[in-house]
């Protein structure tokens, strides 16, 4: 008969337990989940932390809609416990399904797609992910940083025909320097020219820094000498050289000018490469052309014996002497 009494004894307390935990409001065990996702948290168990606040957040969840309690905070609260876990645990699916969770309940928050194309970009690796995503958030394009970013995107994968119309739509709904200088770029690269020094010159608009301002110039420069402009090439370079002095683009100009036969601006650049360098052998050279035009055939023979051994210009410079000592 004891028996009997202590086993119903037994089965009695069980059950009352079973209900009281079963009675437990759904917040309370919220707060438990989430007491222990704190526990977990310092104890550096991040995943397993991570799941504790994502269940807590289910909690929450389930006793707004059946207590009907204002938790809107705590389950925002859980939402963030949750995705800076399985960011530590490099649970990066798990942190990119967490954001997405979060941009439900904020879409106006421009702050979580920019982080969830961060982790697809620069976590996982997965460009093409980060570039739906984006386009998926914003499907009329109406948003700028979206439009910018999957340009960039797109850069990054070498797709610079992809790339072009976003930058495009991004530059309309904003003057910005840096998207009309890629815009430049990328013309450069798909082989426009002219589409790329009109890009460069909206940019010039914005005006610039001198440190970008001077490399501007000397692409503008060189895009109209692909345009066999020499005449607006020489004038690009210049600006690019008054702003900063640069050896490639001062000896470019020699070149122009030498072949515009405009003696006079060519020597004013020479003489400044060799006052940087009394040995500079383009320099040498070009002077030594220059003096053969104005028949000062003793200067420019002495020039170009100064460079008749250098690989660049000696068969030039040696067929030159034998002319002038023809000529003498």
């Amino acid at each position: 008969m004891k028996k009997i009494l202590t086993l119903m004894l037994m089965m009695m307390i069980l059950m009352t337990g079973t209900l009281l935990f079963a009675a437990k409001p759904l917040e309370r065990q919220g707060n438990e989940l989430a007491a222990a996702g704190d526990g977990l948290y310092k104890a550096g168990k991040y995943k397993e932390a991570g799941m504790k606040y994502e269940a807590a957040m289910k909690k929450y969840q389930e006793a707004m809609k059946k207590d009907k309690l204002p938790l809107d905070s705590k389950i925002d609260n859980m939402l963030k416990n949750t995705m800076s876990c399985y960011y530590k645990a490099k649970e990066y699916q798990k942190t990119i399904d967490t954001f997405e969770l979060m941009q439900k309940r904020h879409p106006n928050d421009h702050k979580i797609i920019k982080k969830i194309v961060m982790v697809y970009e620069k976590k996982m690796g997965d460009v093409n992910k980060a570039i739906e995503a984006l386009k998926s958030n914003d499907p009329q394009g109406k948003k700028y940083y979206n439009n910018k970013k999957i340009g960039d995107l797109y850069v990054k994968l070498k797709d610079y025909k992809s790339a072009l119309p976003y930058y495009l739509k991004a530059k309309k709904m904003k003057s910005d320097a840096k998207v009309i200088r890629k815009i430049a770029t990328i013309y450069v690269k798909l082989k426009q020219p002219k589409n790329a020094i009109s890009a460069y010159d909206d940019f010039i608009k914005t005006n610039p820094k001198k440190t970008q301002l001077y490399k501007v110039y000397s692409y503008l420069g060189k895009l109209y000498e692909d345009l066999n402009n020499k005449t607006k090439a020489r004038l690009n370079y210049d600006k690019s050289l008054k702003i900063h002095y640069d050896r490639k683009i001062a000896m470019k100009l020699i070149q122009l000018n030498f072949e515009a036969k405009r003696y006079a601006q060519a020597k004013k650049l020479i003489s400044t490469l060799l006052a940087k360098n009394t040995n500079d052998t383009y320099a040498l050279y070009y002077r030594a052309q220059i003096r053969y035009q104005e028949k000062d055939l003793k200067g420019a023979k002495a020039d170009f014996e100064k460079v008749k051994d250098v690989p660049a210009f000696g068969a030039s410079a040696r067929q030159f002497i034998k002319s002038i000592n023809s000529e003498l």
